[in-house]
């Protein structure tokens, strides 16, 4: 008997139980993209200039992590769940529609990258018996993510 792979997935054991843990960090990386666009949008201030680039060099590496993510679900046969309306259901909360002074920006936008730091690291706690690529994946992203974090506080005064 002849049987027909999936040539569109990859064939791994638990493969959808895989795609279902990231699904969450996806969703919380690309709302954090977009928070963090809103703050480098908002921002005033004594050290406006740095923090601008900064939240644009970060905001990047958001983008770039919810894409890692994205692909590594779809490489899994499953459609990530990555669109606006995804993000919209993120644990993180808006911010305050109003402008932002930086230490007040940066501290509103480090509460919200520490979601993303949780959410990333209970996808990890899943993922080493199921999947060691995934969970690859998902410690290298939050080396990415957390020295950002370090890079953002160290914009606050006294830290």
């Amino acid at each position: 008997m002849t049987t027909t792979a999936n040539l569109h997935a990859i064939a791994i054991d638990h493969g959808t139980a895989v795609a279902e843990r990231l699904q969450h960090p996806l969703r919380d990386a690309v709302a954090l993209s977009l928070v963090g666009k809103q703050a480098h949008w908002v921002l005033r201030g004594g050290s406006f200039l740095g923090v601008h680039r900064l939240l644009d060099e970060l905001v990047g590496q958001w983008r770039e992590a919810g894409d890692a993510i994205a692909e590594r679900i779809a490489a899994l046969g499953v459609v990530p769940h990555g669109q606006a309306t995804d993000a919209a259901r993120s644990d993180l909360a808006p911010l305050p529609e109003r402008f932002l002074e930086v230490d007040e920006a940066v501290r509103e936008v480090v509460l919200r990258i520490d979601v993303l730091i949780a959410s990333l690291r209970t996808a990890q706690s899943h993922l080493g018996e199921l999947d060691p690529v995934s969970e690859d994946l998902v410690v290298g992203t939050l080396g990415t993510i957390e020295q950002g974090r370090w890079l953002l506080v160290s914009q606050l005064p006294g830290s």
